[in-house]
């Protein structure tokens, strides 16, 4: 039986995949039209395995071209002349792999590249499309630079040497080169690899249902697609869990099967993708917690170059002109490692004498509204050391209170999410009980248009999952006291507390 493909290139064999084909065509019609051009996409999101089917996909379609494929992700700081070694073999290990019987001759100069590549191309009856992947990792700047100025006057005779295309991709280096005026990599030709659709992804899936009988439930595979938006390592490594862990011996993959892959992924998992995306945010810590904790207010500009590592790196995207973090897993994940730990302040959000039991309604629901009064409480006591001399993110405040519901709904028997999605967007927090959804919507000091926008975003989300009740809580460096009402707003009843954080004294209660 086929798997989920967690470990690089796919088997079409042994692994599921997605054609992609209208990207694959993209490519070809490129290659077509004798274009040079660079692919961009963050690591993970499936450029290895697109480098593959688009070689299989030119032998086959186009037998008068020869596409050879090559990576420089161990070249580092080589040298010219290393370079046209290391590239040379490469070269002969790709030919030979694809039992192409031709040795091409190590160049001993870098103008004589062309010669070598003209002479691949009479002896084989091809033309030639050389695909160079991980250019970054040739990080020598005065060799890029040479081979680029090279690459540059062959594409000017491209059709004489026979060197129909060339393509690259990295991630740090390809912005340089296409905004470089004598490139022949015009950003007009960059290709776009982007994430999974929505069709795609359930294709994915349901190609797994078709060949084994189990089943996804149509909600899993929405979230699967929500909180992965579509990122194909993410997709594959959560798809995976569900299948070989959590449901091995299911015939239908439920919403508690999927809520524990994510409790898995967000806390427990140590997954390449997510372990990628923290490692480089931390070299931009302060930043990212910028962009996490106030969203919509750092502006995207690619030539910042803090930005622009994060956003070749798949850390941050262009949302309207604002950073994101587009991905939600990844985003959650951010959320849990910049998140302040609460260590010995636990013992004064929950005590161990206290009865849980008066947060169980009669008919076994979880009293929400009374846990955030008794968060109201704590506040009251701590919110003095809380909050007090904290760089005001609205993280602080939401990560307290998340802290705080956690302590409890851990104890009940429940769970609790950050940025749950919810259709097409997404709740601040998200409390599950006995597979009962409470949506809670979280705002720091908003602006009169910022309130009504989460008000009106909240109702939309309780709506959307068949809900009758949100709660949004407002903390308000103003407000003089703790406030609690309620009403209906579009149908929805909405429970809305108002919790004051500037206290002029800590307490030490």
């Amino acid at each position: 039986m086929k798997t989920f493909c967690t470990e690089g290139p796919i088997d079409k064999e042994k692994n599921y995949y997605v054609p992609r084909a209208d990207l694959l065509q993209e490519g070809i019609d490129k290659a077509d039209n004798w274009k040079y051009f660079t692919i961009f996409a963050p690591r993970q999101s499936g450029k290895t395995t697109y480098f593959q089917m688009l070689v299989e996909e030119l032998n086959e379609k186009r037998p008068q071209t020869l596409p050879i494929w090559v990576s420089f992700e161990d070249y580092q700081k080589n040298t010219v002349e290393e370079l046209l070694v290391e590239l040379c073999k490469d070269i002969n290990r790709f030919l030979e792999s694809n039992r192409i019987n031709y040795k091409m001759e190590r160049p001993e100069r870098i103008e004589d590249l062309k010669a070598s590549l003209l002479k691949l191309s009479r002896e084989t009856k091809k033309d030639i499309i050389l695909i160079i992947d991980e250019i970054e990792g040739l990080t020598n700047s005065e060799t890029l630079n040479t081979l680029m100025h090279a690459i540059r006057k062959l594409y000017h005779l491209k059709k004489a040497y026979r060197l129909k295309s060339v393509i690259l991709t990295g991630v740090s280096n390809i912005t340089g080169i296409i905004q470089d005026n004598a490139s022949p990599f015009n950003i007009s030709d960059e290709l776009i690899m982007p994430y999974f659709t929505k069709d795609e992804t359930t294709d994915l899936l349901e190609q797994h249902e078709e060949e084994s009988g189990q089943l996804f439930q149509a909600e899993v595979k929405e979230q699967l697609w929500q909180n992965t938006a579509g990122q194909p390592g993410l997709i594959n490594a959560m798809a995976r869990d569900l299948v070989e862990k959590k449901a091995r011996d299911k015939r239908k993959i439920s919403m508690k099967d999927f809520e524990k892959t994510l409790n898995d992924f967000m806390k427990n998992y140590i997954d390449k993708n997510i372990s990628n995306i923290i490692n480089k945010a931390r070299q931009h810590e302060e930043l990212v917690k910028k962009i996490v904790f106030e969203p919509n207010t750092i502006e995207f500009n690619i030539y910042d170059e803090r930005i622009k590592f994060l956003h070749v790196n798949g850390v941050v995207d262009n949302c309207e002109g604002t950073c994101c973090v587009k991905v939600p897993l990844y985003y959650k994940a951010l959320y849990e490692y910049l998140k302040p730990r609460v260590n010995g302040e636990r013992k004064f959000m929950i005590q161990r004498m206290e009865n849980l039991s008066r947060y169980i309604a009669d008919n076994g629901e979880i009293r929400i509204e009374r846990l955030i009064d008794k968060y109201i409480t704590y506040v009251e006591k701590r919110g003095g050391i809380q909050f007090k001399g904290r760089k005001q993110y609205e993280g602080v405040y939401h990560y307290n209170l998340d802290a705080f519901l956690s302590s409890y709904v851990e104890e009940l028997g429940g769970k609790l999410f950050p940025e749950a999605r919810i259709g097409g967007g997404s709740v601040d927090l998200m409390l599950i009980f006995k597979e009962k959804e409470y949506l809670i919507e979280i705002k720091s000091d908003p602006s009169p248009q910022e309130y009504k926008k989460g008000k009106k975003q909240l109702t939309e989300y309780v709506l959307r999952n068949a809900q009758k009740e949100g709660y949004y809580i407002i903390f308000d460096s103003l407000t003089k006291e703790n406030q609690k009402t309620s009403y209906s707003f579009n149908e929805v009843k909405i429970h809305e507390w108002t919790v004051k954080t500037h206290y002029e004294y800590p307490s030490i209660g």
